[in-house]
């Protein structure tokens, strides 16, 4: 009957894996891009934008995502703006891990040897490209770790989009057992499916790092 039961209930919580990946791929690229930005206004040599900065990841970071979430969905249209769920979903795991991002990224930057910005700048080089080409290089070495663990975080935090109805894996879950009854068996298979798609992500992790290991001795 268990056998039965996985073999009718497998498709569709995978279908739902399957848009928590979505989300995922999305809120990645754009916490990626939103972590540039703020990292790009803590460096700024104007206070006000290093300050606006500041305030930006201090709030993503101290303020639960669910309240982001809710915010986003539920609050933007109150002053007449509607954005898709899942458009909502993706901007609040975004907006979140960007923030935690752009800390990593920060201190990353910020723990390489600050003398070789005066070196390549003796050498005739510009800071751009000092940062660019010898600087950012290095710490995104060191950061690999950091961003792995963000990465698999993420993932998992996609999770909170069954709040606004998104029929991701949990929610998924939660209509079949309605459906059913079969709640413990189901979630169990869910959390089964997690267990298996982080453990995937956390080995590809671990294998950029053994090459970082190899290659760099860090």
């Amino acid at each position: 009957m268990q056998l039965y039961y996985i073999e009718r209930t497998l498709p569709d919580l995978l279908a739902g894996l399957a848009l928590s990946a979505e989300l995922a791929v999305f809120g990645i690229l754009f916490a990626f891009i939103w972590a540039w930005l703020l990292v790009g206004g803590q460096r700024s040599q104007l206070p006000p934008i290093r300050m606006a900065s500041q305030v930006l990841v201090d709030f993503a970071r101290y303020t639960p995502v669910l309240l982001q979430l809710f915010v986003l969905y539920f609050g933007l249209p109150l002053i007449g703006i509607t954005l898709s769920a899942f458009f909502c979903g993706v901007a609040a795991l975004a907006f979140q891990q960007g923030a935690y991002l752009a800390e990593i990224f920060r201190g990353g930057i910020n723990s390489i040897d600050k003398h070789q910005v005066q070196c390549g700048v003796a050498l005739g080089l510009k800071r751009r490209t000092v940062f660019y080409s010898i600087i950012l290089p290095q710490a995104l070495i060191k950061m690999l770790p950091a961003i792995g663990n963000q990465v698999i975080l993420l993932f998992k935090d996609t999770t909170i989009v069954a709040a606004i109805g998104i029929m991701e894996a949990t929610m998924t879950a939660k209509v079949l057992s309605e459906q059913s009854g079969a709640t413990y068996f189901l979630f169990l298979m869910v959390a089964v499916i997690f267990i298996v798609a982080t453990s995937v992500l956390g080995l590809v992790v671990r294998y950029l790092e053994g090459i970082r290991r190899r290659r760099y001795g860090i």
